[in-house]
């Protein structure tokens, strides 16, 4: 009877155990999402280099969980929200949100609005066919006096 008691003992612990992980985790999901609410709010509001600051520390803080979020959350409908976002993805510049965004540019089920964004911030990035296709020309023509260039147009 002894070790029945024990082993329920154990369980009961480790269940404990488990609960509060999942509550550390929640708290910490909860407090990713508040950092970005709080970022869209401030983007209008200070310079570009204290929210570079701000973007570091919480790059920092979450690592690429951060990014990846910034990202999911251009599904929003506000458009100045998805605005800001643009800004800061931009103004981040991971490399970890690249083939994401190049997804969803190219997904012909998300609405417009949200593809124009991802566009939009891989354009800012320098991350578009147009331009890595511009870059890789120019180092082929190098040698060559006049280079050549592509021409980008932007969609308002």
């Amino acid at each position: 009877m002894e070790k029945g008691s024990v082993l329920v003992f154990q369980q009961t612990s480790t269940t404990q155990l488990d609960q509060s992980g999942h509550i550390v985790e929640l708290e910490s999901h909860r407090q990713l999402h508040h950092t970005i609410t709080e970022l869209i709010q401030l983007s209008s509001c200070i310079t570009t280099s204290e929210m570079q600051q701000r973007l570091q520390h919480a790059t920092a803080q979450f690592g690429d969980r951060f990014t990846h979020q910034l990202v999911r959350a251009l599904h929003r409908k506000d458009q100045q929200e998805r605005q800001a976002l643009v800004w800061l993805l931009t103004l981040l510049d991971d490399q970890v949100a690249l083939p994401v965004l190049q997804q969803m540019s190219q997904n012909k089920r998300l609405p417009r609005s949200i593809r124009l964004s991802a566009s939009l911030v891989l354009a800012g990035m320098s991350a578009t066919p147009e331009i890595t296709d511009s870059s890789r020309r120019e180092q082929t023509v190098a040698g060559q006096e006049t280079p050549q260039h592509a021409r980008l147009y932007a969609i308002s």
